[in-house]
């Protein structure tokens, strides 16, 4: 095992990963847009998709700061006239 001390200019910085599952009502998965916020700011930090295949989706954050998060999926309605 071989061991080595960084100078702390070198050393990567923090994250957090937040993984997640988007899934609707029946439980089955959704592809759908997750889009993160600061909660300090309130300004948009970016955005991610989940995976249609499963609904998974992984997002890493500097850590240190509070965020918020949410998924959205747009719907699109038909409807025929009778």
């Amino acid at each position: 095992m071989f061991m080595a001390y960084l100078p702390k200019e070198m050393r990567p910085e923090k994250v957090v990963i937040i993984n997640g599952k988007v899934l609707d009502t029946d439980g089955n998965p959704l592809s759908a847009d997750i889009h993160y916020e600061s909660l300090k700011s309130h300004e948009k930090i970016g955005s991610a998709k989940s995976d249609p295949s499963n609904g998974n989706f992984s997002i890493i954050l500097p850590f240190g700061e509070n965020y918020g998060f949410y998924a959205q999926k747009r719907v699109i309605f038909q409807y025929h006239k009778i």
